[in-house]
């Protein structure tokens, strides 16, 4: 079987501008910043981008001129405040939002994934977002008025797990997915599955475990390894806030040129062996076994 993995530089080097990319996690919580700090690196502009909550890497992203769109429920930096640039952004009319419902956004992917051209729902239902948001509408259905949810496609597919094996089993350990699995499948026809993880292990390692898949090899196409690949976010239980890193990059958001400045200096230099050096992130025994 095709072996699956490949450099992190390579698969951000496959999106275009323009291009939609639908990221998984929860807040800090599972997402792949390693990705998302290397979409930054490569430049790459008007992207279209569903998140189900975007956090400091979507505000990068922002900041940086990376997106046009966003369809997402949040996006904040939780106790660091308010997300600026997004505020900004919106206020000025430079970035197009389409705001859903949590169970909204959730329905929109799993429309996507089952090949649906839309699901429905009554959550938001007599609210603005219907006048504002192309992606749901009021329907009725024998006398029950309900809202419409488009399915939400994407040219690439975005989420970050523990582990995965050369040919594209992926699995958490000890945590429960909310929906990355929806959001890996929702890609268009054609579109490409991205998996980052903290490790590559053997296939016999998947087999051992069978109830901690999420994705089969069929259903992804690429496989990128990077350890701590969500930091500063947590992936629990191996590891959690950064808080400190967070509070600075945080920081950092207020201004373009500052956040150009941090990333300059904290980021884009280093290879992984090199980032994870100057944050002091150790690889545990968990990391080098069963490789």
């Amino acid at each position: 079987m095709k072996d699956k993995v490949i450099s992190l530089e390579d698969a951000v080097g496959m999106i275009n501008d323009g291009d939609s990319i639908a990221i998984g996690g929860v807040l800090m919580q599972m997402k792949p910043m390693a990705f998302i700090y290397e979409i930054i690196k490569q430049q790459k502009k008007d992207l279209t981008v569903s998140v189900l909550t975007g956090n400091f890497g979507i505000d990068a992203m922002i900041g940086m001129d990376c997106i046009s769109k966003l369809n997402t429920i949040y996006v904040g930096l939780e106790t660091a405040g308010f997300a600026p640039n997004f505020q900004t952004r919106v206020q000025e009319g430079t970035l197009h939002v389409n705001e859903f419902t949590e169970m909204q956004f959730f329905w929109a992917m799993r429309a996507a994934e089952m090949g649906l051209p839309y699901l429905p729902c009554r959550s938001g239902y007599d609210s603005e977002l219907l006048d504002v948001n192309p992606y749901l509408k009021e329907i009725e259905f024998e006398g029950q008025k309900l809202v419409a949810v488009k399915a939400v496609e994407s040219d690439f597919t975005v989420i970050h797990a523990m582990v995965g094996d050369h040919q594209g089993n992926i699995q958490y350990e000890d945590i429960k997915t909310y929906m990355d699995d929806s959001i890996s499948r929702s890609v268009k026809k054609g579109g490409k599955v991205i998996v980052t993880v903290e490790k590559v292990v053997d296939t016999e390692y998947i087999y051992r475990n069978p109830i901690n898949t999420i994705l089969n090899n069929f259903e992804v196409d690429y496989v990128v390894e990077v350890p701590y690949g969500a930091h500063p976010g947590m992936v629990k239980p191996l590891y959690f806030y950064d808080m400190a890193v967070q509070m600075t990059l945080g920081n950092a958001l207020k201004k373009q040129r500052r956040l150009a400045r941090y990333l300059e200096k904290n980021v884009f230099p280093f290879n992984r062996e090199q980032y994870l050096n100057k944050f002091k992130l150790k690889l545990t025994e968990w990391w080098r076994q069963n490789k």
